[in-house]
């Protein structure tokens, strides 16, 4: 099972207009965890995110499986991995 951590700043453009497709992707998928860099820049500096949006996939053995930095990414990786079998490509 993979979990999914989506990291963002409330000042971040690209993180505002992704945030509605992560909120729509965590109701069908594994729980994912939202952190705002200004909350606490303490888990941004240990997991070394450079840049906005970025989301950490973490397997079963809470290994990183894969880190995606940028929107359209992000957008690309939920399409691909999208259960419902919706592609979310609308904000």
């Amino acid at each position: 099972m993979k979990n999914f951590i989506f990291f963002y700043g409330s000042h971040c453009g690209a993180c505002q207009q992704i945030k509605p497709l992560i909120k729509r992707f965590e109701k069908t998928n594994n729980v994912i965890w939202m952190e705002d860099n200004e909350e606490n820049s303490n888990i941004f500096d240990k997991l070394d995110i450079e840049f906005l949006p970025t989301m950490i996939i973490v397997g079963e053995n809470e290994e990183i499986l894969e880190k995606l930095s940028g929107g359209r990414s992000i957008e690309e990786y939920i399409n691909d991995n999208d259960d419902s079998g919706a592609a979310w490509t609308e904000y």
